[in-house]
């Protein structure tokens, strides 16, 4: 009898997306990527550096799957230390709006995209760069990058999460 090996896989959490994530969140979905076979080292990441910091600790350890997990910036940040490599990127959109998986068709319920990611349902994708930055499904120029910008100062400052941030504008 052939058994199979369970594939290595990084799962790094943007620990601020969504209500925030704790240890034993992060336990319990190590869990569910196990039930499937996989063993997944799960990092919960609380700024963007700490999440790029991990993904590129992730790229050189030789982990077979790395895994972002958060809104589009995680994934984005993600997904830049994975440009030019052949390791497998999963998702688990865990964001405000996750236009990224959306646009994929990856499942928004986090067991429907454990279980997605599990079953290896891949798909090549396109990055692209502006001024030195990779993006995956968009970049702005103009007034958006300045309204977020802005959005974010006042969530750093003020405390504020992202919808109420965006609704104090000036």
């Amino acid at each position: 009898m052939q058994t199979t090996i369970p594939k290595r896989t990084a799962v790094i959490i943007n620990a601020s997306a969504g209500n925030g994530h704790t240890s034993e969140w992060a336990s319990r979905l190590a869990d569910k990527f196990q039930s499937h076979g996989m063993s997944a080292q799960v990092t919960l990441a609380r700024s963007g550096d700490q999440i790029l910091e991990a993904s590129q600790f992730a790229a050189r350890d030789g982990y077979d799957v790395i895994v972002a997990g958060g809104g589009d910036g995680t994934i984005n940040t993600v997904a830049s230390a994975l440009v030019g490599t052949d390791i497998a990127f999963g998702v688990l959109p865990l964001g405000t709006l996750n236009h990224f998986a959306k646009d994929l068709h990856i499942p928004l319920d986090l067991d429907a995209a454990v279980r997605n990611i599990a079953a290896r349902h891949s798909v090549k994708i396109d990055a692209a760069e502006v001024n030195g930055r990779i993006f995956l499904n968009n970049s702005s120029l103009g007034l958006y990058p300045d309204i977020v910008r802005h959005r974010e100062t006042q969530q750093r400052r003020l405390g504020r999460g992202k919808w109420p941030a965006f609704s104090g504008l000036p």
